[in-house]
């Protein structure tokens, strides 16, 4: 566990000695997303990681998320580091999810999407399941 505290960044005098509350954001940023990493995911999602975390901490962690093989789901604001980790970002602003960049930028540059209402869908055991359907309003050139 120790060495693996110590691949996120936190010095093992402070994964072994100290409690969580004394440690400082930065340093409880560092906890948590080892132990989002534990069991080595398939998928990951991270809301605000940036928060507390040093300039160093802020490459290192766009550096792990290049080099992570699952999946990786970022909800942040700061702009400048979605920039450098991001292939494809959802912007959502007022009731409206705008789509920019992907697999595909020449066919699905930007996208536009917005909710439906409220749809049902029924599995093959007979549950009936609420959904949010989306769908397409425009493509911005």
């Amino acid at each position: 566990m120790q060495k693996h505290l110590e691949d996120i960044g936190l010095d093992p005098e402070f994964a072994n000695h100290s409690r969580i509350r004394g440690l400082s954001g930065g340093q409880k940023v560092k906890v948590v997303i080892g132990a989002a990493m534990w069991n080595n995911p398939h998928i990951l999602i991270l809301d605000e990681p940036t928060n507390y975390l040093d300039r160093d901490s802020l490459g290192a962690l766009a550096g792990a998320i290049k080099e992570y093989e699952g999946g990786v789901v970022v909800i942040s604001h700061h702009s400048q580091f979605t920039d450098a980790i991001c292939p494809e970002k959802w912007l959502v602003d007022a009731g409206r999810c705008t789509v920019v960049g992907g697999q595909a930028p020449s066919t699905r540059e930007k996208e536009t999407l917005i909710q439906k209402k409220n749809a049902t869908m029924t599995d093959g055991m007979g549950n009936v399941t609420k959904i949010k359907e989306k769908k397409t309003v425009s493509k911005i050139p």
